[in-house]
């Protein structure tokens, strides 16, 4: 009867244990997705060079004097 006891009981403490890491792992993300780093809140990252001077060779072929 005793053992029975102690059995029961510790079933029901390993379950509790087991549910609770498991909701622990659900609700803590290991890290907030919504929220960019702050570095690129400081410094957006930055634009990939375009041109702003076309300009033709003497062939006809365009091609670009200055990127910025």
């Amino acid at each position: 009867m005793f053992i029975k006891k102690i059995a029961s009981y510790l079933t029901a403490l390993s379950l509790l244990l087991i549910l609770s890491g498991c909701f622990a792992a659900v609700i803590s993300e290991p890290y907030p997705v919504a929220r960019p780093h702050p570095v690129y809140r400081r410094h957006p990252p930055p634009k990939p060079p375009r041109c702003v001077g076309w300009r033709y060779d003497r062939w006809g072929r365009l091609y670009c004097r200055y990127w910025r």
